[in-house]
């Protein structure tokens, strides 16, 4: 039975939705359970076939979405609850992948409609850019700085950071006990996740594509290159990098000519600038002073 155009069952774009997240629950609970031997290589690769599927899900579920925000709203709380559940499961070891993929994905899909619905605080494209660049400024604060709070949670509770991040899943038994350090094996250093940040940004920006009519193919294109090249940097490097500011120029350069500012309003821009970059530099002091 064919449903009218935009309703969720007979859209091609909740098609679209649905098809990405059996892909993305697939490739979560599925590519540890490979039966090939451990291999950075393999590792990489499927992370970043997992990474391409998140971003393509945050730019279909995003669009359709938008346009029914008390659907978004009803679908966030649905998603959240069922995220805390599956944490839940995890935390009295229920055995075997699909409580943890479960979860991760209902994390990712309340996170893209959380942005979708903050998305509505942008009343016209030119806000994007500062917004963008104010969220990018904490991320790079909060991951590198040692008196960031993404870091000093990183280095004191770890669990709470996975918590709110979806794992991007090794290939193989042997590279998920490398990740656990079972079997007298190292922990692997490739270690990663999907922010909730970084999620919540993409439901945010590609949303506010969709309302403002912005160039939805080239954004996507941008965002895919820039969330490839944050987690191959990632896991190459076995460092923290904050995924923000990729994402960020990803995103707007695709849409650079729609982003026009008077005069006045680029030295509006400045001002809040300096006010970003002092807000900054103020909870880096704080967190120096009150790091232990």
């Amino acid at each position: 039975m064919a449903g009218r155009p935009g309703s969720p069952h007979g859209s091609p774009g909740w098609a679209r939705v649905s098809a990405l997240a059996g892909l993305l629950i697939l490739l979560r609970a599925g590519l540890p359970l490979l039966p090939v031997a451990a291999s950075p290589a393999l590792d990489l690769i499927g992370a970043l076939v997992f990474i391409v599927v998140v971003v393509l899900l945050c730019a279909e579920l995003s669009a359709v979405a938008s346009a029914r925000p008390l659907l978004a709203v009803l679908l966030a709380a649905v998603f959240g609850s069922i995220a805390y559940s599956a944490r839940e499961a995890g935390a009295v070891r229920i055995d075997g992948p699909l409580p943890g993929a479960v979860g991760d994905l209902a994390l990712v899909l309340c996170a893209i409609l959380g942005g979708t619905l903050l998305s509505f605080i942008a009343r016209e494209p030119n806000l994007l850019p500062p917004i963008a660049a104010t969220a990018a400024a904490v991320d790079i604060v909060g991951v590198l700085t040692r008196g960031g709070f993404t870091a000093r949670m990183l280095e004191a509770h770890p669990e709470v950071v996975h918590a709110f991040a979806a794992t991007i899943p090794d290939v193989g038994a042997a590279s998920t006990a490398a990740r656990a350090g079972l079997h007298g094996v190292a922990p692997s250093a490739a270690l990663a996740l999907v922010g909730l940040g970084d999620v919540l940004f993409l439901g945010f920006f590609f949303a506010a594509v969709a309302r403002f009519s912005l160039d939805r193919r080239w954004s996507t294109v941008g965002a895919l290159a820039a969330c490839v090249l944050a987690m191959g940097l990632v896991l190459t490097t076995a460092g923290q990098l904050p995924g923000l500011p990729f994402i960020v120029v990803g995103c707007l350069l695709p849409n650079v000519r729609r982003f026009r500012y008077s005069p006045q309003e680029v030295l509006m821009l400045a001002v809040g600038a300096l006010a970003v970059t002092a807000i900054c530099a103020a909870l880096v002091a704080v967190g120096l002073a009150t790091h232990y």
